[in-house]
């Protein structure tokens, strides 16, 4: 299931306010006197019209006229769009319990703006959270301490952080952090030393991280500053444990930062841990990360690489795994030298086909040194 966010709130003289300001005053311009399309009456917008208006831009709603935002099929997909829209809306519209429930099935931020009365109906609620668990926050406290309610808000994106009677429950805690990997910190103590919580929290973060790293690295905050490593807040027990955080580091390499300091002056569990992700390299000192980039050079080398840097280094040991189990004995007996046999285990028993990628001979601009190839 996709992860639920919150949609940008607008805030006036905002960057995003003034992005806009000057398209919104054209479509105002536009659509002065403009009604909806009623029997034979012919007029400057159809109703099919304004609900595109109203879906590509977020401010058209406000500045449109009354009998358009009287019109329901246009409001619901105004609200749809942005749930600030019902500060326009008709006053009527704000105590009929059926628009209320087509509301926030459209958009499930819309329950914030309903009365008190509708935002404590289960059903509307059921609702609002079917379409966006991050409409918890909305909701009232005696509904959220309703299990039932708490975890379809977990399981379609909504904070833990609304949730603390159910802290210690490991079915909602766990769909909460499958959503948002951050949501373990507000997990009980008994549940952040649970390895099967902490692993998927940390799987999550490092989805997420990647995802903001690709579609808007340089976006503010960074990524890095949204979505850090978590392993910080399982317990000291899971980050002391040699196979817990030997998976941590494999799943996310930032996760060696916060390891416990034992792990970290273990030779044996170093080089365990650079042997499954090669980006943990990162975070050693020097001269400990040079040997290791010689050691995965030399291998490169033997498997006819010799680019590697066109590679994403999480890929490396990949890289290289797969390459073995298609080379010849002697390659395999000397890079089995620079490895070790262990590394290489399960090999033989990988039926994938190799991917062959062809490069040009020469690459005088840099193109593919820049947009290196993902395997």
């Amino acid at each position: 299931m996709p992860e639920r966010t919150c949609p940008q709130r607008r805030i006036r003289g905002g960057r995003h306010e003034r992005e806009h300001r000057r398209e919104r005053n054209c479509r105002r311009r536009a659509a002065t006197g403009a009604v909806v399309q009623q029997g034979t009456a012919q007029t400057r917008h159809t109703e099919q019209e304004w609900i595109e208006i109203v879906q590509e831009d977020w401010y058209a709603f406000e500045d449109a006229p009354e009998e358009i935002r009287s019109n329901r099929n246009i409001i619901l997909a105004a609200i749809k769009n942005n749930p600030d829209n019902f500060a326009s809306i008709s006053q009527g519209f704000l105590i009929d319990r059926k628009f209320a429930l087509e509301a926030v099935s459209a958009n499930g931020y819309a329950l914030g703006y309903l009365p008190e009365d509708l935002k404590n109906d289960a059903e509307i609620v059921k609702a609002a959270l079917a379409e966006n668990g991050n409409a918890i926050g909305d909701v009232s406290k005696e509904l959220r301490s309703r299990r039932d309610i708490a975890l379809l808000a977990a399981h379609n994106g909504g904070s833990l952080h609304h949730l603390p009677a159910f802290r210690n429950d490991k079915e909602i805690v766990l769909a909460a952090v499958s959503h948002r990997g951050s949501d373990i910190k507000y997990a009980s103590d008994e549940l952040k030393n649970d390895a099967d919580i902490v692993m998927a929290a940390i799987i999550t973060q490092k989805r997420l991280f990647d995802r903001a790293s690709v579609e808007s690295p340089n976006s503010y905050p960074s990524p890095t500053k949204q979505y850090p490593p978590i392993i910080e807040y399982a317990s000291d027990s899971l980050r002391s444990d040699r196979d817990f955080a030997l998976a941590a580091v494999k799943a996310d390499s930032r996760n060696m930062e916060f390891i416990s300091q034992n792990l970290l002056e273990d030779n044996e569990f170093i080089n365990s841990a650079v042997l499954s992700n090669f980006e943990v390299t990162e975070y050693l000192d020097q001269a400990t990360k040079e040997r290791y980039t010689t050691q995965f050079a030399n291998a490169f080398s033997l498997l006819g690489i010799d680019h590697p840097e066109r590679f994403d280094t999480s890929d490396y040991v990949e890289i290289i795994r797969n390459r073995y189990s298609v080379s010849s004995e002697g390659t395999r007996n000397m890079l089995e030298q620079i490895f070790g046999v262990e590394f290489f285990a399960g090999t033989e028993s990988d039926e994938r086909p190799v991917c062959v990628i062809i490069f040009p001979e020469s690459d005088p601009n840099g193109a593919f040194l820049q947009d290196a190839p993902t395997i």
